[in-house]
């Protein structure tokens, strides 16, 4: 079997790193795996192919003035049919051509022409995995307490001056979720596509929206490597990681630590108001980056490993810690409360 993942990158993020295992244990079982995505650190790799690269051979002067629009008007107000027209050739292209299965991922970022999906899963089985709710919103991954997704995104309240510090991905200038949420309803209704979700939360938002009447939705877990994500002997990874033994550890993680929907505001709003009471906090180690993070932090007891690619450090430095601290604002499964309960 041949599979071809498309996604808008090809390691950073949660919906790359989980591709990637995807593409291991497919690799294992004897099949073949290629990537399509719009950025890379390994663009030299054989196995992954940047979009822009495989339908340059249909970019025109006319199709690039078009696209230049398109692109414009999508940062404005959200996708449009006139963005990136030469994606819609992808059908026509040897790499597409190749495979047996389309597997989908993150299509937002400006990379991906969403009306490329009826020509796409006219041919050959498409499968969509969603890590989040994006595909079934005019415009943000998590929609909060807003129900308007449902019957028909419009002035939404994660574009105004209150939300867009929360809202994701980056907030469009104007609100055109009206618009996005009839054009994704209309580009669905136009194709041919089976769904992959993470839990039964996903699927319950799945049945109440546009994707409701999609050919196939199915639970399929993220997964969890317990080979490496197991317990480790506490005493000796704290001596190895030089950290106290006798202190009370919290782990925090995230891929930035100035993303609001991952609550680090909170987290060390807490510990801050434990160590103004009492004197103390448990000591703080936090992995991912510092991203959008400017605030001062007033705890005595924090360490920040930044981040970290070596999968058996990651396991070991959850081992070193007491607890885990979620404080996502919204999530569907987050691998790190998976890894950290392995």
């Amino acid at each position: 079997m041949r599979v071809l993942h498309i996604n808008n990158t090809s390691h950073i993020g949660g919906a790359a790193r989980a591709m990637q295992r995807l593409h291991n244990a497919l690799i294992e079982m004897g099949n073949e795996t290629q990537f399509l995505v719009a950025r890379s650190k390994f663009p030299d790799n054989p196995d992954i192919h940047i979009i822009w690269e495989e339908v340059k051979r249909y970019k025109t002067i006319p199709k690039s003035i078009v696209s230049r629009f398109g692109n414009h008007f999508e940062k404005l107000a959200g996708i449009n049919s006139c963005a990136n027209r030469t994606t819609l050739h992808l059908i026509d292209t040897p790499l597409v051509q190749w495979a047996d299965i389309i597997e989908l991922r993150n299509l937002f970022g400006g990379f991906f022409n969403l009306w490329s999906l009826p020509s796409l899963s006219a041919g050959k089985p498409v499968v969509w995995r969603l890590p989040d709710m994006w595909a079934l919103t005019g415009h943000c991954s998590y929609p909060y307490d807003c129900v308007r997704w449902k019957s028909g995104c419009n002035n939404c309240p994660l574009l105004t001056k209150q939300g867009r510090i929360k809202v994701e991905p980056l907030p469009t200038k104007f609100d055109g979720t009206k618009r996005v949420w009839n054009a994704k309803k209309n580009i669905y209704e136009k194709s041919n596509l089976h769904l992959i979700v993470n839990s039964k939360w996903m699927k319950k938002q799945v049945s109440e929206s546009i994707l409701r009447d999609a050919l196939t939705v199915n639970v399929i877990s993220n997964g969890v490597n317990l080979d490496v994500y197991k317990p480790y002997d506490r005493e000796q990874v704290r001596k190895k990681l030089g950290l106290p033994l006798n202190e009370k550890i919290l782990l925090w993680i995230a891929g930035g630590k100035g993303n609001y929907r991952k609550g680090y505001h909170l987290a060390i709003k807490a510990l801050e108001m434990m160590q103004n009471k009492a004197g103390n906090a448990p000591t703080l180690l936090t992995m991912g980056g510092n991203q959008g993070w400017t605030k001062p932090e007033k705890l005595s007891n924090i360490k920040h490993y930044g981040f970290i690619h070596d999968p058996v450090l990651q396991a070991q430095i959850y081992s070193a810690s007491d607890g885990f601290l979620c404080t996502t604002l919204a999530d569907s499964q987050p691998q790190t409360v998976l890894e950290s309960l392995a």
